[in-house]
């Protein structure tokens, strides 16, 4: 194997071994308002659904215990992977 191929499959190592890591928060749902695509939380924390990745599920409600799967940058949450009930 040349150095290329050698350099390539350590690459290859490297990146498989590598975890990928998300943030999780989860909470009571206040509101959900589907206009405005907004979720909050009894504890008054805002989500943005504008930043979900796949649809939401449109039979959550008020009084819901939810899981959110998320990544954050420095100005706040970047992706919503997932909401679902717990």
């Amino acid at each position: 194997m040349n150095k290329k191929g050698l350099y390539l499959l350590a690459s290859a190592i490297l990146l498989s071994a590598t975890q990928v890591y998300a943030d999780v928060a989860d909470g009571t749902i206040l509101a959900f308002d589907r206009k405005a695509r907004i979720l909050v939380f009894v504890d008054k924390t805002v989500w943005p659904l504008e930043k979900m990745s796949t649809p939401l599920s449109e039979n959550l409600k008020a009084g819901d215990r939810v899981q959110v799967i998320y990544d954050a940058d420095e100005e706040g949450v970047d992706k919503i992977y997932s909401i679902e009930k717990l």
